[in-house]
């Protein structure tokens, strides 16, 4: 003959099967990994995101692609208007909408795409303002320039490295060959 378990004993039971159900559905809303929110982007710009990761991680810069919410490709800069003010830009990043627009017309986006896509990163991501500052052989001193983009592209890719380490650290001193 079985025995029967006493009223206080169900109890338990039940509300040790409440919390562990409790807890199975809150690990189950956790957060989408990093790769999973990166293909919600246009396939168009996910290897430069991916770049831009992986170049934070390289120098120690820890990166959540998830606090950007959109990447909008745009035909043509007149779509990209800044807070309304009129000014059209080839980029922007949104900080109320914790999203990118890109003119994809441009001439940087086709040429210069990876400047471009980390730029605005810099704004959404590093919390980066513009730095309008030139080197002492006159090329820009960031990234983060509001008057353009380095050219680190075919011939200057000997500067990408300076670039990208200024972009994540701003204190970096000027290159060699930028004196």
């Amino acid at each position: 003959m079985k025995k029967q378990p006493k009223i206080g004993q169900g109890i338990s039971i039940a509300k040790i099967v409440a919390k562990c159900l409790m807890v199975f559905a809150l690990l189950s809303c956790e957060k989408e990994s990093q790769d999973e929110h990166l293909s919600n982007f246009p396939s168009e710009v996910q290897q430069e995101l991916r770049n831009f990761l992986t170049e934070g991680k390289n120098r120690g810069v820890k990166l959540d692609i998830r606090k950007i919410h959109h990447i909008y490709l745009m035909s043509g800069p007149s779509l990209i208007t800044i807070d309304g003010n009129g000014q059209s830009a080839i980029g922007y990043y949104s900080h109320s909408e914790k999203s990118i627009y890109l003119d994809t017309t441009s001439y940087e986006f086709k040429d210069m795409k990876e400047a471009m896509i980390f730029h605005e990163l810099g704004h959404g991501l590093l919390k980066r303002d513009h730095k309008n500052i030139h080197l002492p052989n006159g090329d820009l001193s960031s990234i983060m320039s509001g008057y353009g983009l380095p050219d680190f592209t075919y011939s200057n890719s000997f500067k990408r490295q300076y670039y990208l380490d200024e972009l994540f650290h701003q204190n970096t001193p000027c290159p060699s060959w930028a004196k």
